[in-house]
């Protein structure tokens, strides 16, 4: 069941009562929802939206709140991140495949955002760049204001090199450039085959543009799909998305040294 409620309070009452009283969702349920990050509140109606996890809160006339249900988020115990290279400015994180980059109105407790606070046991982590729920591999995460403005810099400047293994359909070029544009904007994936199989190739990629879901798409267009993408694909063989962030490669902006952060072989496609 997946619901959301928008109602602005009118008598005094609790988080988990008021919601109750406007749905047909359990006590039970709503705490695990709110748990999860599903709830919202707007005190008096001033200023912005922000999550509310605490059933009991108490509301008064003129709050509004945000209440937002999807059992199924709930169901499955989201894979944890692993730190891969940390700085007391930043750090790289693995994200495993089916975890989501940042949280959405519905909860964001099985986030990378969210589980990266909570393991680097920060008040706050700021979110740099995003990887595809179904890809796994490389994050980086700011650990402070200037570092986030810095390192956002970096991306938005494309002075970092970003590499990917992917496992694609067919057998492509052994090295190839594809600049078809997305979205009516420039976009370039360059790709060498590392290994042919029997109908498939694993391939290393360079981003060199991030457009949305730029290398799944590229890939698609030129007729080797990804391996397992549920969204580009028609071919299915029940495996999951072959597409990991193996590389991040960048100059920090605090010691201007360069660092080159590689994903461990065993999570690596090859």
């Amino acid at each position: 069941m997946k619901i959301q409620l928008k109602k602005t309070v009118s008598q005094a009452t609790t988080l988990v009562e008021f919601i109750a009283s406007n749905s047909d969702i359990s006590k039970s349920g709503i705490k695990k929802a709110l748990n999860f990050g599903g709830g919202w509140l707007k005190p008096r109606g001033k200023g912005t939206l922000q999550r509310c996890r605490r059933a009991t809160k108490e509301l008064q006339p003129g709050d509004e709140v945000e209440f937002y249900y999807d059992d199924r988020l709930y169901k499955d115990t989201p894979s944890a991140p692993i730190p891969i290279q940390v700085t007391r400015h930043w750090g790289v994180w693995y994200k495993p495949a089916n975890v989501v980059s940042q949280g959405t109105p519905y909860g964001d407790l099985g986030s990378m955002e969210y589980q990266v606070k909570q393991l680097s046991g920060l008040s706050q982590v700021f979110l740099i760049h995003r990887l595809d729920r179904e890809a796994a591999g490389l994050m980086i995460f700011a650990y402070h204001k200037e570092a986030a403005a810095k390192l956002s810099e970096l991306w938005r400047e494309t002075r970092v090199e970003k590499i990917y293994q992917a496992e694609v359909h067919g057998q492509p070029d052994d090295n190839g450039r594809i600049d078809i544009p997305l979205d009516d904007k420039a976009a370039l994936t360059t790709f060498s085959v590392a290994q042919r199989l029997s109908d498939t190739a694993l391939v290393r990629i360079h981003l060199q543009t991030g457009r949305f879901h730029q290398i799944r798409r590229h890939f698609s267009l030129l007729g080797h799909p990804l391996v397992g993408d549920p969204q580009y694909s028609s071919v299915s063989d029940g495996r999951p998305m072959q597409l990991v962030a193996a590389e991040l490669r960048f100059t920090c902006p605090f010691n201007k040294k360069e660092h080159h952060a590689v994903l461990p072989p065993e999570l690596r496609l090859f």
